[in-house]
């Protein structure tokens, strides 16, 4: 007797990042609130000398707006691995710029989340009336690193977490060496980044030969596969603008990426512009997987490849996923079958379709995509039960390792919820292949079920 055991994936709302983060210090209105009696450990900061004296390892809570009082820097602090909660405080009245041009990064921090977990929660940079300005004039090295909240995002073993961050900036290259520069950062490793909106405008003046990538959020996601990235929720009113001959890229939301990143429920507003590679939200992916949900861009957007959510491919490396739904006419493109008449005979989809021998299916719904003429994948599902659908996934081997799979099961779920039904999606532990399809669709697991083959093939 063999006993297995599967996952099933059913679409679930969940909040794990509210549950784990100390965040509730902002009023329901947007305004800053008092800060909760639980804050046992955390170190209060009021005044800009406390906030310049912030040290690696500890809490920070602010308790007021920190005005600077027209300080010009390159960063107020250089390195910061820790928790703060701005509590909707805002950092405004000074400007970030390296006056004897070595100023290889600059932001509110040099540098974040190097070596420990970090998270920075609740705060505003600048202010509507007061932009904070950035000017990059670097010439003392070959590369620089340019955020408003910090230049370069530096972890390997740990998450950067950041949530409900507003930032009113301005900032402008002048620098004619390679950078990366964004509205949060410059140079990110591995971030869940939610909620957070960028205002005022990313320009670069300086024509060059010189690699550039400029992003609403962040200039470069970090060119590793291990490092993963999220990016739910948040808003660039920035425009971005690009100049050179080099290699150029400008995004709405992320000027490069080089890590599988997954967008969702995101929207860029800015006009963007870079004159090789400029997306509404991503200007250019290079040998990652990028997975792109309800999300769009309604800036106008301008360069030798652009699109309204992609600029273009670099390189499309190899099982690399390329996944975009809910997006309109940049989706992955799936369509539902108008009758199952069409694909009665049809061979090769046992997990999405299957007939038996008098020509039945229990399958009451299948999405289908088509390549070159030919039936590359099929979604179905079949009752279960009373308001229970199961789901089902092929997609021919030419085909897979494309997102195509995850396409299909998006739509598909989305479909099944529209009928007042829940959807739920089945994988065995050993397929790790199949799970992975069920994530990117948008499930998360539910149950584990156990079943048992008994010697005469009957399963109990």
């Amino acid at each position: 007797m063999k006993t297995s055991k599967r996952f099933c994936l059913i679409l679930l709302a969940m909040a794990v990042l509210a549950a784990a983060l100390p965040l509730g210090a902002v009023a329901a209105d947007g305004s800053p609130a008092a800060v909760s009696a639980d804050r046992e450990g955390w170190i209060p900061v009021s005044t800009p000398e406390e906030f310049l004296a912030m040290e690696s390892g500890n809490a920070y809570y602010l308790t007021q707006d920190i005005d600077f009082g027209g300080r010009t820097v390159p960063y107020l602090v250089e390195v910061f691995t820790g928790m703060l909660d701005g509590c909707g405080y805002a950092l405004k009245n000074f400007t970030l710029t390296g006056e004897d041009a070595s100023a290889e990064r600059m932001g509110v921090f040099a540098k974040i989340c190097e070596g420990s977990y970090t998270s920075v929660v609740n705060l505003v940079i600048g202010t509507p009336e007061a932009p904070v300005q950035m000017i990059n004039t670097y010439s003392a090295g070959s590369t620089c690193y340019d955020g408003f909240l910090a230049g370069q995002l530096m972890t390997d073993g740990n998450v950067g977490v950041f949530d409900n961050i507003t930032v009113y900036g301005e900032y402008t290259n002048r620098s004619d060496k390679k950078y990366f520069a964004g509205g949060l950062f410059g140079y990110a490793k591995k971030f869940v980044i939610t909620d957070c909106t960028v205002y005022g405008s990313l320009t670069d003046e300086k024509e060059s030969s010189a690699e550039k990538n400029l992003g609403g959020l962040v200039g470069l996601v970090n060119s590793q596969m291990n490092r993963q990235n999220v990016m739910t929720g948040c808003v660039n009113h920035a425009d971005v603008s690009v100049v050179g001959s080099g290699d150029v890229r400008a995004g709405g939301l992320v000027g490069f990426s080089g890590s599988p990143l997954k967008v969702e429920n995101c929207t860029n507003t800015g006009d963007i512009s870079g004159t090789k590679y400029a997306g509404g939200l991503v200007g250019n992916r290079y040998n990652s997987d990028l997975y792109v949900r309800d999300s769009g861009s309604t800036g106008a957007v301008s360069g030798t490849n652009s699109g309204r959510i992609l600029g273009g491919t670099q390189s499309e490396g190899t099982g690399r996923y390329l996944y975009i739904v809910g997006c309109g006419e940049d989706d992955t493109p799936v369509t539902e079958v108008s009758t199952l008449e069409e694909l009665r005979g049809i061979a090769g989809f046992d997990n999405s379709l299957a007939f038996d021998a008098q020509g039945e299916t229990p399958t009451c719904i299948v999405f289908f995509a088509e390549r070159d003429g030919e039936v590359a994948g099929l979604a179905g599902a079949a009752p279960e039960g009373e308001g229970l659908w199961e789901m089902g996934v092929d997609v021919q081997p030419a085909f897979r390792r494309g997102g195509l799979g995850a396409a299909l099961v998006s739509h598909l779920t989305a479909a099944i919820l529209e009928r007042d039904v829940v959807p739920f999606y089945c994988a065995s532990v050993t397929n790790i292949g199949s799970q992975g399809v069920a994530f990117r669709a948008g499930l998360a697991p539910a149950w584990v079920s156990t079943y048992r083959t008994v010697l005469d093939g009957s399963f109990a």
